[in-house]
């Protein structure tokens, strides 16, 4: 598992929000192998805001905030990873967005 510690250091060094989640992505995705991005949530629309931007079949839409939520290609990934990744993807974005 991840070093939630280290990755939110990491992304302290960024100063606007889309390049911390670009960055969060690929950390994410390096090591569990998913694609997926990050979206700006208004209402009942999911507009792109971070991530890969080339996930062809969005299977999956999970609200991290009330305000951001991730699509994620879930095709070959467990459940329980995928409800690992959200947890931990929760947690950093607590002191990024805020």
């Amino acid at each position: 598992m991840l070093n939630i510690d280290k990755i939110r250091d990491e992304l302290e060094g960024f100063s606007d929000l889309k390049t911390k989640l670009d960055r969060l992505a690929e950390i994410v995705s390096e090591q569990f192998g998913v694609d997926f991005y990050f979206c700006e949530v208004i209402g009942k629309r999911w507009s792109f805001f971070a991530g890969r931007e080339d996930v062809y079949m969005p299977l999956t839409r999970i609200e991290i905030t009330e305000k951001y939520g991730i699509i994620i290609d879930d095709t070959n990934i467990s459940k329980t990873t995928i409800s690992d990744i959200v947890i931990m993807i929760k947690k950093i974005m607590q002191n990024i967005t805020s």
